[in-house]
């Protein structure tokens, strides 16, 4: 269970044990790492930019800064949002997979999917469970989580497509982009010697965590999101390959949306 480092001379070098990543050269990591962030960044661009586009199509424009208040409830905002989010993440993470390696993305990230991965599963919602069962019992006396609160207002055939877009397509592009560029990025910044150490997968695991936490924006749940970031990058460390974490994060939200559906139709 080795991870190797190729460096620049073409050869590589054991990093340890446990650890089966393989880091990629370190000014490659740089490039990952800051590709992240615009990535993102561009991606929120682009969301307001939906919501901007669907608004006026609508004609409701003038309400978007009305609807973007907290528990506003505006179906348009989370469609219109959605819709220049996600895809978003996709073209960010494909760009800058391949200017940089080559590779086609899929190979690059390791989406791989084995039988093995199903071990996700339980993780996931035993996750789903106990973290976000703690946060809405903590913040949220309604009884409803952050995801079931965010699908209220959506109705119809809107919520059937949000809702199996949170099951299966941004578990798929989140961990592209939180995991796989970010995640892998950072755990290739230091020099080879470093690599698979307890004190780097350590700070790799929480620093990613914390950042896949705060780009979600909920104070509430920050903490428990955070511990979940850092499970699935943890997953990914472990395996070198990103399926089992998207099968994770499949599983957490399907287990957050089923109960979120079910009330909504109750």
């Amino acid at each position: 269970m080795r991870s190797t480092r190729k460096n620049n001379g073409g050869g590589a070098q054991a990093t340890g044990h446990r650890v089966r990543l393989e880091p990629l050269a370190v000014s490659t990591g740089r490039r990952w790492v800051l590709g992240a962030f615009l990535t993102f960044l561009g991606a929120v661009i682009l969301q307001q930019l939906g919501v901007w586009v669907l608004a006026s199509l609508l004609g409701v424009s003038d309400q978007i800064s009305a609807a973007s208040r907290p528990g506003a409830g505006a179906w348009w905002m989370t469609v219109g949002g959605v819709l220049g989010l996600w895809p978003g993440f996709a073209l960010g993470v494909y760009l800058v997979v391949k200017r940089s390696t080559g590779e086609p993305v899929r190979q690059a990230l390791g989406l791989s999917f084995r039988s093995s991965d199903l071990v996700g599963i339980p993780i996931g919602i035993a996750a789903q469970f106990v973290l976000n069962g703690l946060t809405t019992w903590l913040f949220h006396p309604s009884g409803k989580g952050s995801t079931e609160r965010w699908l209220d207002h959506l109705h119809g055939g809107t919520l059937v497509v949000i809702a199996l877009s949170l099951c299966l397509l941004v578990p798929l592009l989140e961990e592209a982009l939180f995991r796989g560029l970010l995640g892998r990025g950072l755990y290739s910044l230091f020099p080879s010697g470093f690599v698979a150490t307890p004190v780097l997968v350590t700070l790799v695991v929480v620093t990613d965590g914390l950042i896949f936490s705060a780009a979600h924006g909920d104070a509430t749940a920050f903490l428990a999101l955070a511990v979940f970031g850092a499970i699935l990058q943890g997953e990914y460390l472990a395996t070198g390959r990103l399926s089992l974490s998207v099968v994770t994060h499949a599983s957490f939200n399907t287990a957050a949306v089923v109960p979120a559906l079910l009330w909504g139709w109750s």
